[in-house]
């Protein structure tokens, strides 16, 4: 019963793993997409006739956008979007591979 019960564990761990890992992703992409939408609002408002109070505001959003916005990213080493789950994908089957390759260089 114990092996039993350790893969269901593991399964679970690892099936709530991918789902937090997706749900983040998801989240995050929305959010960038609404900051890119934000963007092109501005640029609207600007080419329309408005005042100059919101003219500014506009300009005052792209700057401060251009200056201090980064997306998220994972220890400095990948950007939390839409292409994570593959980079990791990629990372974790490029050292599989080594592994494979020291494992049977024997």
């Amino acid at each position: 019963w114990i092996p039993v019960f350790l893969l269901l564990f593991i399964y679970f761990w690892m099936s709530k793993s991918l789902f937090l890992e997706i749900y983040l992703n998801v989240c995050c992409e929305h959010f960038y997409s609404l900051m890119d939408e934000v963007q092109d609002s501005c640029v609207f408002i600007m080419s329309s006739e408005c005042t100059d109070a919101d003219k500014r505001v506009c300009k005052n959003i792209q700057r401060l956008h251009q200056s201090s916005f980064y997306k998220m990213s994972a220890c400095g080493m990948f950007s939390v979007d839409a292409t994570f789950p593959l980079k990791i994908i990629s990372l974790i089957s490029t050292y599989n591979i080594v592994l494979l390759q020291f494992a049977f260089l024997n």
